[in-house]
């Protein structure tokens, strides 16, 4: 399932992140936690920065199914409220994280193979980003508004149509929606 607007998706995975971070014991970390888009995630779905209780993500989740943005928001939430919880070093995907993970109810694991999940999903290209981007990134989501599928660029490709709209004799126009993604 693609999840809906870039907005209420943040608000959802947030609403997530309050759940686990109170199944952990630690319900005050929501207050701080801070979910974003970066468009220079391109060999990670996310990414942890615990100092600031931050959790970035790949525009690539954007087109995943739901089941994968909610294991890569766990394991980065998992990854900012390890150190809260103990006050030793704890190795990146050590059992104090993996532990957390299967009390959310995920498998703990570090590498997803994206093939099924969102490559095969994203045509080739479109949100590779140049390594000088500023922090005003802006990344272009076309969705069709009949079956929802979406594409993402870092333009607006106003070329583009849905195939299976236009295999079914409709018109196959996308709509446009566009989000800063932040830079670290």
């Amino acid at each position: 399932m693609v999840l809906a607007d870039c907005q209420q998706c943040v608000t959802e995975l947030r609403n997530h992140a309050r759940w686990w971070l109170a199944l952990w014991g630690v319900p005050s970390v929501a207050e701080s936690l801070t979910i974003e888009w970066s468009s220079r995630l391109r060999r990670s779905l996310g990414r942890a920065i615990p100092s600031r209780c931050l959790v970035r993500l790949s525009p690539f989740l954007l087109t995943a199914r739901r089941a994968l943005v909610l294991e890569t928001v766990c394991h980065e939430v998992a990854h900012l409220v390890v150190p809260l919880l103990h006050r030793e070093p704890c190795r990146p995907h050590g059992p104090e994280w993996a532990q957390l993970l299967s009390a959310a109810g995920f498998s703990p694991r570090s590498r997803v193979c994206l093939t099924d999940d969102v490559s095969s999903r994203i045509p080739v290209g479109t949100v590779s980003t140049p390594r000088h981007r500023t922090s005003g990134a802006r990344l272009y989501v076309h969705t069709c508004p009949v079956c929802h599928i979406r594409r993402l660029a870092r333009r607006r490709i106003s070329r583009w149509r849905c195939a299976a709209c236009v295999t079914a004799g409709l018109d196959g126009r996308l709509t446009l929606e566009i989000i800063k993604a932040r830079s670290p």
